[in-house]
Order: C-alpha cells, then sequence, then structure tokens
C-alpha cells in the first residue's frame, strides 16, 4: 500500500547519488537509470521496497489549506507490487484532490518504458459516512519499478493542517520530510515521536548537514508564516510484533496539535482542553450526545416495562443492557462526527456502535441511573494533555450506581453485561457529561479467570479410558470465543478437538454457548483405548494453559503489551488403574516467576495419593502486568519454553 511521499538521500554501494537536501530529477536520464539498476536497498537488503523520497507540505492561506504529498518508490519484489502500486487518499466531503499524477518507469531490455496516470483514472470508493477513499491503481508495477507520484488536497478549513506524518511505513525510508507554513495568528503545538537524535537547525542551509533526524522552525510575528521542516533520513521499516495494543503508538511521526486562533489580542481555544472539547463538540451538540441527556419520552412505555418488577438498580439496568444488546443490529456507519437521531435509532433497532451505545445511556437515564458516554480511542491513544477528537474512533458506556462504575457496550452481540471489548482498555477516556471528566481503562483492571477441571480414569477390563474436562473460561475470553464462533457449534467442537489430545475421541459436547451473561461453560467426554501394559506414558495435561510459545522471535524492539490479564488454574484427578503407581517419585511443587514483580508466575504442583490410588496435579498461570519491557524478553521468552516443557512431560506409570 502506497502511503507516503517525500525527500531524498540515496546511496549506491558507497556513492552518494544526491545531496542531502535534493529531489532526485528523473529527467535526467543517467539518475533514472541508476535507480532503475538498483537491485537492493542498502538501508536493509532483505527489504521488498525502498522508499527513495518522500515529502509532504501544508500550507495555510486565509482560511484555506493545501496539502501537497509526492514521493519516489522504488520495487524489489513481485510479491508486493499490487500494494505499493495502489494509492490510497482519504477524501472527505469539503476536500477538493487536485493535480494527481503518476508515473511508473520500467527498464525493458536496456530501454526506459514510462506508463502514467492522471486524475481521470480514479477509483472512488465509500468506506463510512461522509467519508471515501480514493484508490489509484498504477499499471504495469513489477519487480524493479520505479514509482513517482503527487497530489495535493484542499480544504476550505484547517482541517488538514492536523495531518499527522508518518516518517516510518511498512518498507525502510532514505528520506522523509514534512514541512508546514503556518500563519502566527495560528496557535499549535508539534508533537514529534522520533526514535533518534533530533538535531535543530537554525538556518535552512543547515538541513543539509548531516544528521538522521533535524528540524528547522522560524519563529514569527502573529501575522507572518511560519516556516516548519521536520527531516528523517535513513529511517527502518516498522515491523510489527505480536502483543503490542497498536503499531500507531510507536510510529515515527509528527502531528501538528491545533489549539488556537488568535486575532486582535483575542483568542479562540480550538482544542485547547478536553473539557472544553467534549463540552461543546459532543455534550452540547443536539445531533450526538445531548439527546441522551434528555427526557426522550418515546422510550417511556418500553424502559417501563423492561425494569416492571425490578428492584435493585444493577439488575434493572441488565435488563435494560440486555434488551439493547439482543434486539439491535450494529452497522458501521455514524462517527463522533456525524448526526445522530435517538428516535430513529431506537424504532430502526439499528446502528453504530456510536449510536447503540447513546441509545442505551438514554434509556438507562429513562430509567433514573446514572450513565454515561465515554469515548476512547482503540488506536493510538489518547494524549491527556493535547485534545485530538480526530483519534476519537470509539464508545462505550459508563454506569454509575453508588461509589461503583461499571462499562458497558451494547453493540457487541455477545459481550456480558460489565464488560467492555480488549481493544478499549487502552489508557486514557474522556466521560461526557455537563462536568466533563476521564477515566483510564487499562488491560490490569479486568482479570480473566479460566478454570479446567479435568478427571480421567482407566478401565482394565474394557481397555478404555474415559475423561471428563469441563472448562469454565474467564469472562473476557468468554466473549472472545463466542464472537469467533458466531453460534456456530461445529466451530466449538473444532476447537475442542484441537485443544485436546489427538488420541482422544470426543463423545459429547455440551455448552452454554449462547447464554451471554453467562461465563462460557464447555463440558467435554472423552474416550481412547489403551493397552494392558505394565507400564503406562501419561501426559497430565490433557487440555494445555499454553500451546506454544507466543513469542518465538529471537529479539524484540517494542514493549510487551498484554490485551487483559489472565489467570488460568488446571486441576486434574486420574483415578489410577487397579496395581499402578508412579515409577519414580512425583510428590513436587514448582514455582516460576518472570521477575521479583511476578509479572508472571506458573505454579505445578503434582501429589500421588496413594490410599485412593489417585494422582492430582494443580497448576496455575497468571498474569500479573499487562505491560512488559523489552529488555525484559529473553526471561519472557525463557519463561514461556519452560511453561511448554513442563505441560508436555510425562509421567511413567509401573503396575506392581
Amino acid at each position: 500500500m502506497l502511503k507516503k511521499c517525500g525527500l531524498l538521500l540515496i546511496f549506491f554501494g558507497m556513492t552518494t547519488l544526491f545531496c542531502l537536501a535534493q529531489k532526485p530529477d528523473l529527467n535526467d536520464s543517467t539518475v533514472l537509470m541508476k535507480l532503475l539498476e538498483m537491485e537492493s536497498a542498502k538501508l536493509d537488503p532483505e527489504a521488498k521496497a525502498l522508499v527513495v523520497y518522500e515529502k509532504g507540505k501544508a500550507d495555510v492561506i486565509g482560511f484555506t489549506t493545501r496539502y501537497k504529498r509526492e514521493g519516489i518508490i522504488k520495487v524489489f519484489n513481485n510479491d508486493i507490487a499490487r500494494d505499493v502500486g495502489t494509492i490510497f487518499i482519504p477524501h472527505q466531503g469539503g476536500i477538493l484532490l487536485k493535480n494527481l499524477r503518476a508515473q511508473v518507469y520500467n527498464l525493458e531490455n536496456g530501454t526506459i518504458q514510462v506508463q502514467s496516470i492522471e486524475q481521470n483514472d480514479l477509483i472512488k470508493e465509500k468506506i463510512t459516512d461522509g467519508m471515501r477513499v480514493i484508490k489509484v491503481y498504477l499499471p504495469g508495477v513489477k519487480k524493479g519499478s520505479l514509482i513517482a507520484y503527487q497530489y495535493e488536497r484542499e480544504a476550505g478549513n484547517m482541517s488538514l493542517l492536523q495531518t499527522t506524518w508518518e516518517f516510518q511505513g511498512d518498507y525502510p525510508c532514505l528520506h522523509s520530510e514534512f514541512e508546514a507554513n503556518i500563519p502566527g495568528h495560528i496557535i499549535y503545538e508539534p508533537i514529534v515521536r522520533i526514535n533518534s537524535k533530533l538535531l535543530s537547525s537554525t538556518s535552512k542551509e543547515e538541513l543539509e548537514k548531516p544528521g538522521e533526524a533535524v528540524v528547522y522552525r522560524e519563529g514569527v510575528a502573529e501575522l507572518a508564516i511560519s516556516n516548519n521542516i521536520w527531516i528523517r533520513r535513513n529511517v527502518p521499516a516498522f515491523e510489527r510484533e505480536p502483543y503490542m495494543a497498536s503499531s500507531e503508538n510507536y510510529i515515527e511521526r509528527v502531528k501538528l496539535h491545533l489549539k488556537a486562533l488568535s486575532s486582535g489580542g483575542n483568542t479562540i481555544n480550538i482544542n485547547h482542553n478536553w473539557d472544553e472539547v467534549c463540552l461543546k463538540r459532543y455534550y452540547k451538540n443536539e445531533f450526538f450526545a445531548k439527546p441522551a441527556f434528555s427526557r426522550n419520552n418515546f422510550l417511556n412505555e418500553t424502559v417501563k416495562r423492561l425494569v416492571a418488577g425490578i428492584e435493585t438498580p444493577e439488575k434493572q439496568a441488565m435488563a435494560i443492557y440486555n434488551f439493547v444488546r439482543d434486539s439491535t443490529e450494529r452497522y458501521a456507519g455514524a462517527d463522533a462526527n456525524s448526526y445522530i437521531k435517538l428516535k430513529d435509532v431506537f424504532h430502526s433497532r439499528s446502528g453504530s456502535n456510536y449510536e447503540l451505545n447513546l441509545l442505551l445511556v438514554a434509556m438507562l437515564r429513562n430509567a433514573g441511573l446514572d450513565a454515561y458516554p465515554v469515548l476512547l480511542s482503540t488506536t493510538e491513544r489518547l494524549n491527556p494533555y493535547f485534545p485530538d477528537p480526530d483519534n476519537i474512533n470509539y464508545m462505550v458506556s459508563l454506569l454509575k450506581i453508588g461509589k461503583e462504575e461499571i462499562y458497558l457496550d451494547a453493540s457487541k452481540k455477545f459481550l456480558s453485561f460489565g464488560y467492555i471489548p480488549p481493544y478499549c482498555l487502552n489508557g486514557y477516556a474522556r466521560i461526557i457529561s455537563s462536568k466533563g471528566g476521564h477515566t483510564t481503562l487499562l488491560p490490569d483492571q479486568f482479570k480473566d479467570n479460566t478454570t479446567i477441571m479435568v478427571a480421567l480414569e482407566d478401565h482394565v477390563e474394557t481397555q478404555l479410558e474415559e475423561a471428563k474436562i469441563d472448562v469454565k473460561y474467564g469472562w473476557i475470553s468468554s466473549y472472545n470465543l463466542r464472537e469467533k464462533w458466531g453460534g456456530d457449534t461445529s466451530l466449538l467442537r473444532e476447537y475442542a478437538q484441537n485443544q485436546i489430545s489427538d488420541d482422544f475421541e470426543i463423545k459429547s459436547i455440551s455448552s452454554n454457548l449462547n447464554e451471554y451473561n453467562k461465563q462460557l461453560r464447555i463440558t467435554y467426554q472423552l474416550e481412547r483405548s489403551f493397552k494392558d501394559a505394565s507400564i503406562i506414558y501419561f501426559n497430565p495435561f490433557l487440555e494445555k494453559i499454553i500451546t506454544e510459545n507466543p513469542f518465538p522471535a529471537s529479539h524484540r524492539k517494542y514493549p510487551v503489551e498484554l490485551p487483559y490479564l489472565r489467570d488460568i488454574q488446571y486441576i486434574l484427578t486420574y483415578q489410577l488403574p487397579e496395581g499402578f503407581v508412579p515409577e519414580e517419585q512425583v510428590e513436587q511443587e514448582k514455582t516460576w516467576l518472570l521477575n521479583k514483580q511476578k509479572d508472571l508466575s506458573f505454579v505445578n504442583k503434582i501429589d500421588f495419593l496413594e490410599e485412593q490410588g489417585k494422582l492430582q496435579v494443580y497448576s496455575r498461570y497468571s498474569e500479573n502486568n499487562h505491560y512488559l519491557p523489552a529488555q525484559d524478553y529473553d526471561f519472557l521468552r525463557s519463561f514461556y519454553e519452560r511453561l511448554v516443557e513442563v505441560q508436555n512431560q510425562k509421567i511413567v506409570l509401573k503396575k506392581l
């Protein structure tokens, strides 16, 4: 996917082709030929593509914002030709797209071939209300191709000024630059995330000096134009890693935060602080949150019927929550900037995540309960100090009963009362009310407790081994599995077969799959044959706590962020065949800790009850901190390797 455009620094072997702050001239046949002949990137020889040059530029002229992007990309692999050869341009109402041009250069039998595309060759695709994406498919992109493109966007407001410029993408980049020319009456704050030392330049000429990250900012009077330039050179590709809350929290970028406008000594706050933003933009907005705080008489009859005879506030809330969750359908539609009509949502029994949760809040408040919408981001975390409404992409509901706070999401069909999806546990969030306020949603606040009970017995006379596995999943695991299966019991059975040993046959399965307000409970009846022998090799983990090491990579750059905390207990009781005992003494208790803080722990205890002829195994895996720094990664890998190894060890039973 083609995402960015910019400036240049290129090395072939040890030769510098272009000066540091110069765009390569593709009209120069010598320069173009050397680019086409390039077979790999010195910055990353394994890269499938290389961003040779990219630049973004934002200009504010009067009340108009103009934004230009351009770039040059070299393709090294056919596998990503389609991806790299597609330009995606977000296109919202009121924004004009101009001067789109692109060229694809190929070297065919020593001759340079060029294919061009103009703005008329566009494909528009609707994504959500008010938002479209323009796709440009470039012809003839393949291994060896060189792509050059540019386009401009123009808006009659300052929406484009708040564009985030990402220095990192899927492929390494030799030179990435963002320039912003901003009038002095616009008060803004650049929010910069760069992993190299950022050098400040006092003049544009100094931008050409060596350095992987350079910034030039020109201070001005109120009526003049401030010139700002950020340059990042030799940028590695961004490598997404497992257990990362969102890559947007780590990608190198610069973002201009628009705070206020000043004129004649007066200041008009725009995104000055969160309380002000949320009060004006959401709470008082009659097309968004305001109706949820109104009387909404059209809800009276339904709410009265739902809570009739129910005494406690929590049970009343549960009845209303169940109604909204079970009687409505969610669709991808309205967002935090859309016009929302609660009456239409109620009567149509359908709506977006925002609409359904606003309906839930309205119905809870109609019943006299204390409820509020909560806005959050499931991707880049909201910054408590720099309000950015554009980062908001999700809503949940908050119910207050006394000192207790209960979070709800009525837009998720398989979610139990009192829980929200794990991806919502992403830090700072805003409570929408007349008084403002915020909350912090973290994985540490929710513990997912799962219990696995196993009863195993051998019948020598029939040469059958029977097992019963009863699993009671934690609330979040229950939601994850129910959403994954969508009520399909065949998927449940397939999952069960993958969880247990291959040589066991499932005789029956029972579950409460469709009882969403209860923890998911699955019971398996298993059977397998065994030969009457004097020695039995027995693996006590019929169902694994952890099936494989979740961190196979040898190194890691970013912290490990667990989506939620798990506590899994495994309890097995094995009625041994008559006359069998463990070959070696098995009474043991072992405990492994990731560190002194006990961020991860694993306990494994085995007991042989000789008088009863039983073997008992108790294991417990517990996660106690969702954030594990990258420097602990080697210990983390080792911890899981030991855990998996223990689960694969066998106990030897011998016949007396």
